[in-house]
């Protein structure tokens, strides 16, 4: 009866009225290692959020470029939409390989309210590349720079750091490129 009590609390924590969606349930999980001693093999809440929400971020560029080749007329943003999804396909098995060694399993989808911005992207055909830019080219970039910077300065994980670090100039790197085509769009 203990286990199903208990199983029961764990489902009301995550599914039922105290679970708080936006924020992932920061439990810290043991495992005994082979000398017998208690160890930790999680990673920190925060280190959770940065994760969670990278991945977020990620999975929201790759869903709103796929439209692009459909929509789009420029072959410009078509290239930067195809090594928008190259790129991000190497950072999201990134994230998902750092996440599981850490104990944690990221999301395999944008957030609810990124999937309502990629419907109202993808519904309203007027300035479809200039929002697109806007949106996913720079303003998710910024986003990005601005969660890795955090987490590299506020992580005590040695992985997570290097993590971020290694990843923070490819993210810089992709929004000047973004920063790139509109400025192009701008003088078209």
């Amino acid at each position: 009866m203990k286990i199903f009590t208990f199983s029961a609390f764990i489902i009301l924590l995550t599914v039922g009225p105290l679970a708080m969606p936006s924020e992932p349930l920061c439990v810290t999980l043991a495992s005994t290692s082979q000398d017998g001693l208690l160890k930790k093999n999680v990673v920190g809440c925060s280190d959770k959020i940065f994760l969670r929400r990278a991945a977020e971020i990620i999975h929201f560029e790759i869903e709103a470029s796929r439209f692009v080749p459909q929509k789009a007329v420029s072959n410009n943003l078509k290239d930067f939409s195809e090594y928008l999804v190259n790129e991000n396909l190497s950072l999201i098995v990134d994230i998902i390989v750092v996440s599981l060694e850490k104990g944690f399993s990221p999301p395999i989808e944008p957030s609810p309210v990124q999937s309502s911005q990629l419907k109202s992207l993808n519904l309203n055909t007027g300035h479809y590349e200039k929002r697109y830019v806007e949106q996913i080219g720079i303003s998710a970039q910024i986003e990005l720079i601005q969660i890795f910077k955090e987490a590299e300065n506020r992580t005590s994980d040695n992985e997570i750091r290097a993590f971020t670090h290694r990843h923070l100039l490819l993210l810089e790197r992709r929004l000047k490129k973004a920063l790139a085509l509109r400025d192009y769009q701008n003088r078209g």
